[in-house]
């Protein structure tokens, strides 16, 4: 695990993120991007990483949503996608991330990350993933 800080807003913030790396890892690493729930600290994915994306070579990149642990100074807007959207532009400067094979995982509220991040960078990501999304009635009602 590398512990990774991403500049954020002009290179004045920076934010925290963890990077896991398989045991397997010859060089750049296929990854995933995991944006979780709202209740939840990015130490959390570890077993997600460990049972089923390090087994099959893939790395595992986290990020605290806006508003809690790592992130706490960022405050959770409309634009739910902005942070993750931020350390995503920069993961071609990472030695250890194939910046070409990135995926996105999204979980309940982070399910709405995932989405946008997939309108917003169809270029840059290779698949998205939501389980349990928190995507349209509960942000429109």
């Amino acid at each position: 695990m590398k512990k990774i800080s991403f500049k954020i807003a002009d290179g004045k913030k920076e934010v925290i993120s963890f990077l896991h790396l398989p045991d397997t890892s010859q060089g750049p690493c296929p990854t995933i991007l995991v944006c979780g729930t709202l209740d939840s600290l990015q130490l959390h994915y570890y077993r997600l990483f460990s049972n089923y994306l390090a087994p099959q070579g893939f790395a595992m990149l986290t990020l605290d949503m806006p508003s809690i642990g790592y992130s706490i100074k960022y405050k959770l807007s409309q634009d739910t996608s902005a942070l993750h959207q931020k350390v995503l532009n920069q993961l071609a400067n990472i030695l250890w991330i194939d910046h070409t094979r990135i995926g996105v995982i999204g979980l309940r509220f982070g399910a709405n990350i995932a989405l946008r991040l997939a309108y917003l960078e169809p270029k840059r990501l290779k698949g998205v993933a939501v389980l349990g999304p928190i995507v349209h009635s509960l942000l429109t009602e």
